[in-house]
């Protein structure tokens, strides 16, 4: 079994088995505040980067998801490591480029789950989103 290195001596590795199978699921409407839950580690790790302040009471303030969860060109995914909730991915059309047909427009993958080639494989069965975007890739 592979473990990820850690960076703090007293942190605990996600243990990872030889071949983690990863599975990509279409988020319910029931699935989103999960998904709001876990953008908190996503403002984090994007905190590195680029200036996101905490709101008062301490956590990040999020723009309310659900109208924009609500569009039809918006396709919102968890990603699993075997049995493990690892992350989640957010297809939009918000694109920059006028050739491209689809946005990535938010991607996380918990920390210990990153190393392993795992983001690369989540990050393709993402794609395409339509058809098919509804349906759970493994």
């Amino acid at each position: 079994m592979e473990t990820r290195p850690s960076d703090f001596d007293d942190s605990i590795p996600v243990p990872l088995p030889d071949s983690p199978a990863l599975r990509i699921e279409r988020a319910a409407p029931d699935d989103l505040p999960r998904i709001e839950n876990l953008m908190q580690f996503y403002n984090y790790d994007l905190s590195e980067w680029t200036p996101v302040a905490f709101a008062h009471e301490g956590r990040y303030q999020l723009r309310p998801k659900a109208p924009y969860w609500a569009q039809d060109d918006v396709h919102p995914f968890l990603i699993w490591v075997g049995d493990e909730l690892a992350g989640f991915a957010v297809v939009d059309r918000e694109c920059e480029q006028p050739d491209s047909d689809h946005n990535m427009g938010y991607f996380f993958l918990a920390r210990g789950y990153r190393g392993h080639g795992l983001a690369a494989l989540a990050a393709g069965k993402c794609w395409p989103v339509s058809p098919g975007a509804g349906r759970s890739t493994t």
